[in-house]
């Protein structure tokens, strides 16, 4: 048999994670003939729907577009500011995956510091749950602590986390029509 071949960009070198592989390779089981995330949303208790997005750090959020609506054929959802800590672009690329590309405003905000120390990346990934409040339950039964909570999303500890930064949020970015 043939050995199968990918090849992985590093996220510092092009501010997403790529692979490339020939068709057929990938061993997704969301591609197999009846899977479903129906388990994962009725099921667990974390109750995630999708993955709500993946953050990825600019210097510039000017930048972002290039990359995912020029070379990656995506498109702008949503844009916004808070105020002294970050701006967003929300942009849908394929059918599942919604990027928001950041530029911190502030060094003192988590994404202020990853960009000073790491550079130019991706950040982490955010969680859609049909149950906020359980989720955050859950999670602190299994000895994880949850930080920078808002009315719509919070964050597990990074060292709990083995480093990465993982949320989840019952937000809807706007304009984002996945289910």
């Amino acid at each position: 048999p043939k050995k199968a071949v990918a090849i992985w960009t590093h996220p510092k070198d092009t501010r997403a994670l790529w692979e490339f592989c020939e068709p057929g390779s990938a061993a997704d089981p969301r591609l197999a003939a009846g899977w479903s995330a129906r388990s994962w949303r009725e099921d667990h208790s974390l109750h995630i729907e999708r993955t709500a997005h993946v953050s990825v750090l600019f210097e510039r959020l000017e930048d972002a577009e290039g990359l995912y609506v020029d070379a990656l054929g995506g498109r702008l959802l949503h844009s916004e500011e808070i105020a002294g800590e970050k701006r967003s672009a929300f942009y849908a690329i394929g059918e599942e995956t919604v990027v928001e590309a950041v530029q911190p405003l502030s060094a003192e905000t988590a994404e202020g510091r990853d960009l000073a120390a790491n550079g130019e990346g991706v950040h982490g990934i955010v969680f859609a749950t049909a149950d906020l409040t359980g989720a955050a339950a859950f999670l602190e039964t299994k000895s994880q602590r949850l930080e920078r909570r808002t009315n719509d999303a919070f964050w597990i500890n990074r060292e709990d986390a083995f480093g990465l930064t993982v949320g989840f949020t019952n937000r809807r970015v706007p304009n984002d029509e996945r289910p």
